[in-house]
């Protein structure tokens, strides 16, 4: 819409289609009648200044009739122009203030005060910042001025040289003019706050319909990851067990691609499930002390494997004091930063391969400025591409979906943990001429040194068959690989479909380790644990608890450590890293017995 109108316009209804704020609709409104109102002051006036023969009145008539009409002509078809027009039309009233009373017939009337109330209000009114107390004041002088001077105040109904009932209409058109002027602001004021109250209310309501959208959400995804990571946990892990089992090539070829789709299909999940969680603001970083140089090296010891498969190496460069100097900070993130680029550059890579490098560009004796590069001697990113990439849902192009797969979610999953690092992930790269991702993130140091924790070689080979298992699943499949993978490791386990019947369980035998589900019918996980740490018996109430989930819940760190549970494992979950909990709180041989079970 245009903001302004032919010159020729006298309609104040048009030119207030071109003002969507309710404040300056109401100064273009009584602006436009105070200077209306001068016609009819004018009108009434000037038929006195003919009779008297007052040539100088007569002319100031006329003046004040053309500046009249060229105002509303530039207020109605040119409102962008509202505040020089106002500030035009107070200096001319103090003009006329400071000439009636110092240069004129030097008297004090009515209609000299209401210019001064006027004055006040449009100052105040109808401009913003320090303006109306300037007008004020200078209206406000001459006035104090004028009645010092005098050895008694008197105020004047009319000036000296004009009749009262030429005068008189003027003043009650003033007052007009100043009741109309406060009573459109009132208006106008209270009209926005009964608007804002109710934008309020229904901002309120809005916001409460969006927190249960968000519930519902995060309901929804936690619930879908709890059933999709169920079956693949059974699946992975089962694979894994049958691979371990046996020898015949193969078979061993047929279970490495079971095994290789469903950690695609974990790997697809994870994407999408983790977008969700930066989307909705649910991920906040942890602040704990790692060891930089071991979170690198497993990162990339897994991925090598992958590299290798593709005759592509793999190589780490790390500072050699961060084997030894832990850092504070969020070893997850980076982790996932780290693993989301490393698998980036090996998709990419046809010949050649991936090199990984951490630099440290500065230290204090507090924190580090660490820079990491992932460099890939791959397809190449064109430039004109380069930023569209970090999107979600983006690829280099078409072809690159149909012929590497995946979602582009990677690199979009990277750019939003780098932001909440504060940090910003950087591209240099070229088609033909592989491609060197750059990220910096301050780190600062760990109050305690810690030399690198290496498993023994016998990890694998503990004797664990002291521990008697409870398992609390509602999931058949995933009870049926525990229960093979348990006996692979000579460890009984017994089973409890809820956590109800998991407790009772324990009530009446003496488990030295439990793994219980989260989400389970008639009682959960939670409920269950914290049942478990309130029984009497100190040897039952401190019996090890780690929690089995398939869950994306960003509450669910916080509620393992209030349920005073020993620990996590998200599904589908790694065999070693349930051994490694095993070897953890192996029990000593005098604390086991024998186990019942529920009739």
């Amino acid at each position: 819409m245009p903001n302004k109108l032919p010159l020729s316009n006298w309609s104040l209804k048009k030119t207030l289609q071109l003002i969507s704020d309710p404040i300056k609709h109401a100064r273009i409104t009584v602006f436009y009648y105070i200077f209306l109102f001068n016609y009819l002051k004018i009108g009434i006036v000037l038929p006195v200044l003919i009779t008297q023969s007052n040539i100088p009145g007569m002319i100031f008539c006329a003046a004040g009739f053309l500046c009249t009409t060229i105002i509303l002509k530039l207020l109605l078809s040119r409102p962008a122009y509202l505040d020089n027009l106002i500030n035009f039309a107070l200096i001319s009233s103090l003009l006329t203030i400071y000439g009636s009373l110092f240069l004129l017939d030097n008297r004090l009337n009515v209609i000299l005060l209401q210019d001064v109330f006027m004055i006040c209000i449009w100052s105040f009114y109808g401009l913003k910042g320090w303006w109306g107390l300037i007008y004020s004041s200078l209206a406000a002088i001459p006035v104090i001025l004028y009645s010092y001077n005098a050895n008694h105040i008197q105020v004047n109904v009319s000036s000296a040289d004009m009749p009262l009932y030429s005068q008189l209409p003027t003043i009650i058109l003033n007052f007009i003019i100043i009741f109309m002027a406060h009573y459109y602001y009132r208006h106008i004021m209270y009209s926005n706050m009964d608007r804002q109250r109710e934008l309020n209310a229904e901002l309120e309501v809005y916001n409460q319909e969006l927190k249960k959208s968000n519930q519902a959400r995060t309901l929804f995804f936690s619930t879908v990851s709890h059933e999709l990571r169920n079956p693949l946990n059974t699946v992975i892990g089962m694979a894994g067990l049958i691979k371990s089992q046996n020898k015949d090539a193969d078979q061993q070829e047929n279970l490495d691609i079971l095994k290789f789709s469903a950690e695609s299909l974990l790997s697809l999940i994870n994407d999408i499930l983790d977008f969700n969680k930066i989307g909705s603001g649910s991920i906040e970083l942890e602040e704990i002390p790692f060891n930089l140089a071991q979170l690198m090296e497993s990162s990339c010891a897994g991925l090598r494997r992958e590299a290798q498969r593709k005759e592509l190496f793999l190589n780490l460069i790390i500072p050699e004091e961060f084997r030894k100097q832990e850092i504070q900070g969020d070893p997850t993130r980076l982790l996932q930063i780290v693993s989301n680029l490393v698998s980036n550059a090996i998709k990419f890579t046809i010949k050649g391969g991936i090199d990984v490098s951490v630099i440290k560009l500065r230290s204090s004796d507090k924190d580090a400025l660490l820079r990491f590069k992932i460099k890939d001697s791959g397809l190449g990113i064109s430039p004109d591409r380069q930023q569209s990439i970090f999107d979600p849902y983006i690829q280099e192009s078409n072809t690159t979906t149909r012929q590497f797969g995946g979602t582009g979610l990677g690199l979009a999953i990277v750019k939003r943990l780098l932001e909440l690092h504060h940090s910003k992930i950087n591209l240099v790269s070229d088609i033909e001429s592989g491609s060197e991702f750059t990220f910096e993130i301050l780190y600062t140091y760990a109050t305690r040194l810690k030399q690198p924790v290496n498993l023994p070689p016998d990890f694998l080979q503990e004797n664990l068959s002291l521990h008697k298992v409870l398992l609390a699943e509602d999931n058949a499949m995933n009870v049926l690989w525990m229960k093979k993978l348990f006996s692979t490791w000579n460890i009984p386990i017994y089973i409890a479909e809820n956590g109800l019947e998991a407790v009772n369980l324990h009530l009446i035998n003496d488990f030295t380790f439990i793994l219980m589900d989260i989400q389970m019918p008639v009682m959960d996980g939670f409920t269950a644990a914290a049942k478990i740490r309130e029984l009497k018996n100190r040897r039952k109430a401190e019996v090890p608890i780690i929690a089995l989930t398939g869950s994306v819940d960003a509450e669910l760190t916080r509620l393992v450590k209030e349920n005073q549970m020993n620990g996590i494992l998200g599904k589908p979950f790694q065999k070693d890293d349930l051994y490694a909990e095993l070897v953890k709180y192996k029990p000593a041989p005098e604390t086991t017995t024998s186990v019942l079970r529920l009739s």
